[in-house]
């Protein structure tokens, strides 16, 4: 949770938030996952699991990165995917892509070479972001640890950052230990202060 408190870098504009503005403006929020349907490999729905779900990865792809490309680096996943194959279905990766309507078919069919075995979720209208405004429309902040009220706890990739992801697990750890997310709330708390 430090590495929350002390981020301060600007992003260059002296409009914009910084960082660390951005990130405490996430923090605790409650995310409101829209009614999405699997796309690939078929769970029902983004939310089936959510009353026993402790803990939720959400990675959000929207159409300004190339997808494409996003999908031929899933493999790095596969640490989380194990995570989440252990953790009895307390902990769940969920993984949309926001494609444009031209680029939809050419997801599918990137996801199908792929191989990747893991239910992607697709949002075509943007749900997730026009549902959560207090969410960043950087890509940087797409990537979040809730909790099981959903609530943002974790803020960053932690497949792409490596510093993050000893932090990433051991808050994982914490939440399914605490059954949720409210005492660790008060702990998490005083730790930022």
């Amino acid at each position: 949770m430090s590495m929350l408190c002390s981020c301060v870098s600007r992003n260059g504009t002296d409009n914009s938030p910084s960082i660390a503005e951005s990130i405490t403006g996430m923090i605790g929020k409650q995310v409101r996952i829209p009614a999405l349907t699997s796309t690939f490999l078929g769970r029902d729905s983004a939310t089936e699991h959510q009353d026993t779900v402790l803990a939720r990865l959400i990675v959000y792809y929207d159409s300004t990165s190339c997808q494409t490309c996003r999908v031929n680096n899933l493999y790095e996943w596969r640490e989380i995917i194990s995570l989440e194959k252990s953790s009895d279905g307390k902990f769940e990766l969920t993984m949309v892509f926001a494609p444009t309507e031209e680029d939809a078919v050419n997801l599918r069919r990137a996801l199908a070479r792929s191989r990747f075995l893991h239910p992607v979720y697709f949002d075509s209208e943007r749900k997730l972001l026009k549902d959560n405004p207090f969410i960043p429309s950087h890509q940087a902040y797409h990537t979040f640890l809730t909790d099981k009220y959903g609530r943002i706890i974790l803020v960053g990739d932690p497949v792409l950052n490596p510093n993050l992801f000893p932090l990433f697990l051991e808050t994982v750890n914490t939440i399914v230990e605490y059954g949720g997310y409210s005492e660790y709330q008060a702990s998490a708390s005083s730790t930022c202060q």
